[in-house]
């Protein structure tokens, strides 16, 4: 947590990222003693080590993107909140054919009941 916290900026985040792939690499060398067809922890753990891997590099690649601050994520390096250029979802996959990270954001519409106004905006999608 120490790199990527909720306090954090991209030179923090680069170095995890480099960690992280590190990782990748060490995994690819895991081994399991346990050869046995059922109730296999070891074959459990480390399958499950892998998807933590993966999930990790997608989480830090969309942290590393998100050039503000947001809630409880403080970007030393990006104090304010931007809500004109990130006022969006973040969806993030990394696909298993390929090393690269992928990502697309998605815009945010208030709703807000007692103003009618916000109906027609989020109908028409402004």
């Amino acid at each position: 947590m120490k790199l990527a916290g909720v306090f954090r900026n991209e030179k923090d985040m680069k170095k995890l990222k480099k960690i992280i792939k590190d990782l990748q690499e060490r995994y690819k060398k895991v081994t399991i003693d346990d050869k046995g067809n059922a109730y296999n922890m070891d074959l459990f753990e480390a399958f499950e080590v892998g998807n933590l891997l993966s999930f990790s590099e997608v989480m830090i690649e969309a942290a590393i993107a998100r050039k503000e601050s947001r809630g409880a994520h403080y970007r030393t390096d990006f104090p304010k909140r931007d809500d004109k250029n990130w006022m969006k979802h973040t969806f993030a996959w990394n696909p298993r054919s390929s090393t690269a990270f992928s990502g697309s954001w998605e815009r945010i519409f208030l709703w807000f009941d007692d103003d009618p106004r916000w109906v027609a905006r989020l109908c028409s999608g402004f």
